[in-house]
């Protein structure tokens, strides 16, 4: 198949010892695709949890700080995946607080393999976001009023983020590159419409000689069931949904973001920043495999 040969080709370049890091925000598939992804390859979570270096004491388990000692004895634990959130970066030793520092580390701790993930409907993020916050809120007026405050109250302040998020995920990937791994990126679509063929992307990525077991998803993700897939009015309420259409509404950019009821997975083609613009021989654009999916 013409993705094998690609991917043979990249692994060429590298070698697929070490483990694979995600670098991507949270609320945007990642428990749903990390977790099948080691039910199927039989791998276990660098620190024994997804977010392998999350920072602090979080029911009963003490993260180690992140740093090129912590990398490195995840791999030679067999650890082979962890999941790097933007900001896990910054409460670790300061000389991997940035990009560059962080993969430069982890390049140097063994990693060999980038998959990066990112949701560009801000607006679906951060309803994800609100709705797990909320999981345990059985009064729909308390619900409301959560709405209520998140869009009317911030207005224009809840689409700030959407441009740094996005330029932190690509700045991962240009760091990443020029570190030396090879990197694969998958968008929001690739891994809630085709979970498996993601899955099956990502390990055959890591390594194209081995024959993996067929996929097994994972189907005990308590972050899916948190997901509303409802109209924006039934979901935030009127005056919430108001609220966001109206600050939506003035920013052109940002409008294709309330369409499908907030929960459109992929931009217009024509919108200004689709183009991720990065060409590099190590880099891989899971859309370029799979045009359906673009």
């Amino acid at each position: 198949m013409l993705w094998r040969v690609i991917l043979a080709l990249v692994l060429a370049r590298g070698r697929c010892e070490g483990g694979v890091l995600m670098w991507a925000y949270g609320k945007s598939a990642t428990d749903y695709y990390a977790k099948s992804v080691i039910q199927t390859a039989g791998w276990k979570f660098c620190n024994d949890n997804k977010e392998s270096f999350r920072w602090g004491t979080i029911k009963g388990h003490t993260f180690p700080q992140l740093n090129v000692e912590s990398l490195r004895a995840c791999l030679e634990r067999g650890e082979l995946f962890a999941h790097v959130k933007p900001e896990h970066i910054k409460h670790g030793d300061p000389a991997l607080a940035t990009p560059d520092g962080f993969f430069s580390a982890a390049k140097e701790a063994g990693w060999s393999v980038v998959v990066a993930l990112h949701r560009e409907n801000g607006l679906s993020r951060q309803l994800s976001g609100i709705n797990w916050g909320l999981r345990h809120q059985t009064d729909p007026r308390m619900r409301e009023l959560a709405f209520v405050k998140y869009f009317c109250d911030r207005g224009d302040n809840i689409l700030e983020q959407y441009a740094p998020e996005r330029q932190m995920i690509i700045r991962g990937m240009q760091a990443a590159l020029r570190a030396g791994f090879r990197v694969l990126f998958l968008t929001y679509a690739d891994v809630t419409a085709d979970t498996c063929g993601s899955v099956g992307d990502t390990l055959a990525f890591y390594d194209p000689t081995k024959e993996w077991p067929h996929c097994t998803l994972d189907l005990n993700n308590s972050h899916a069931k948190t997901h509303v897939d409802l109209p924006l009015r039934e979901h935030l309420g009127d005056h919430a949904a108001a609220c966001a259409n109206d600050t939506f509404s003035k920013h052109p950019e940002w409008r294709w973001m309330l369409d499908e009821g907030g929960h459109r997975s992929l931009p217009p083609l024509d919108w200004p920043a689709v183009d991720y613009n990065i060409s590099h021989p190590n880099f891989i654009h899971r859309t370029d495999l799979h045009p359906t999916f673009s």
